[in-house]
């Protein structure tokens, strides 16, 4: 059967994939998918990143999984982040991203709801079509955090030596309550972490989580009156979801981006 054309633009849909095992399977990708702009509506695909960024081999494997994922629907897609761990990733996970990106942005578009895997494609591991992990686009409920993670600990620390954005904060990330949408509890007095910065925390969360929902507890923080700012909190709300994701095995620690400005600990982990 012949697929439609997007009608509309889809726009954000973010993928975090990983397959536990050693085996190299981890991609991280945002890509937008809008209507095609040939007369002939063919599925196009504009790669916005540099070589450096990622490289081509793994550009190519985002559009190959890109075509299998659309299943004969016809979009223009845009490339526009993609994160490389060198120790991590490979191409295959990159198709397999670029796979789940199209399933999602169906979805989105109101072209089509996925299907399980069959076959060689089940053998393989893949992802099932009908859980769609790691995969998110504006407007998604997310699937559940699986496990709880107390204590997990985020220090952002530009300044050291001068200026730069600085934020500390504490907090339980745990599975959503019934409603199953994500919330976010600060219990930290004004004097540790004002309550104008919780926009920017809460942001950066959802973006860490990667569509994934959780409760949210925020049980310390600390600021600095010069150095704290909206895109301080916001890089600690991001790592602390990353850091959720990674304690309980949907990502993989590289994913997190530890550094010694930016430092994501939890009971456990392995310094």
């Amino acid at each position: 059967m012949t697929g439609r054309s997007f009608s509309a633009p889809v726009r954000d849909v973010r993928v975090r994939y990983h397959r536990p095992g050693g085996d190299g399977a981890y991609a991280h990708l945002l890509a937008d998918f809008e209507p095609p702009s040939g007369p002939g509506g063919e599925p196009e695909f504009v790669n916005e990143l540099s070589p450096f960024r990622l490289p081509p081999g793994h550009a190519e494997a985002v559009w190959r999984g890109v075509r299998e994922g659309l299943g004969g629907h016809r979009a223009l897609v845009r490339l526009r982040t993609g994160t490389l761990h060198l120790a991590d990733s490979a191409e295959h996970g990159y198709r397999e991203a670029g796979r789940l990106a199209a399933r999602g942005a169906l979805i989105a578009a109101g072209l089509g709801e996925p299907e399980p895997p069959s076959g060689a494609e089940a053998e393989s591991g893949a992802v099932p079509d009908g859980e769609l992990p790691g995969v998110t686009w504006p407007g998604r409920r997310g699937l559940p955090l699986p496990a709880a993670v107390r204590g997990l600990t985020v220090r952002v620390l530009y300044n050291r030596g001068g200026c730069g954005p600085f934020a500390i904060v504490t907090a339980d990330l745990e599975p959503p309550g019934p409603e199953g949408g994500p919330e976010l509890l600060s219990e930290v007095p004004e004097d540790r972490l004002p309550a104008e910065y919780l926009p920017a925390l809460r942001a950066g969360l959802a973006d860490g989580l990667c569509g994934v929902a959780a409760r949210v507890r925020i049980t310390d923080g600390r600021f600095h009156e010069v150095d704290s700012s909206e895109l301080a909190y916001e890089l600690a709300g991001r790592a602390a979801g990353l850091g959720a994701l990674a304690a309980t095995g949907l990502l993989p620690d590289a994913a997190v981006g530890d550094s010694r400005r930016l430092r994501v600990t939890w009971p456990g982990r392995r310094s």
